[in-house]
């Protein structure tokens, strides 16, 4: 079945850590140490895989996506985006 079909029923707390796990990756500090935490965190269940596999497929998209288009996507509003600002996300628990 593909990622689609279960990123509905992923909840919004396992996407955002797996979206803090790939900006935590890119990032130019990350370590040896997060990269094990990461793997840790991805193996201890399906539904972070589920989680990492949407994260990827979401930025693939984006990557294909023409940069005047995503510009104008990503500076929209969305007609259901929160007003309060998220908290500072603490890491995940491995």
């Amino acid at each position: 079945m593909a990622a689609s079909a279960h990123s509905s029923s992923l909840s919004d707390t396992v996407l955002f850590e797996a979206a803090y796990w790939y900006a935590c990756l890119q990032a130019d500090t990350a370590t040896a140490d997060d990269h094990n935490q990461w793997s840790t965190w991805l193996e201890a269940c399906p539904t972070h895989q589920q989680a990492w596999f949407r994260i990827k497929e979401v930025l693939c998209r984006l990557n294909d996506m023409p940069p005047h288009i995503a510009m104008h996507v990503l500076n929209r509003r969305h007609p259901h985006a929160r007003t309060s600002r998220r908290r500072k996300p603490t890491r995940p628990a491995p």
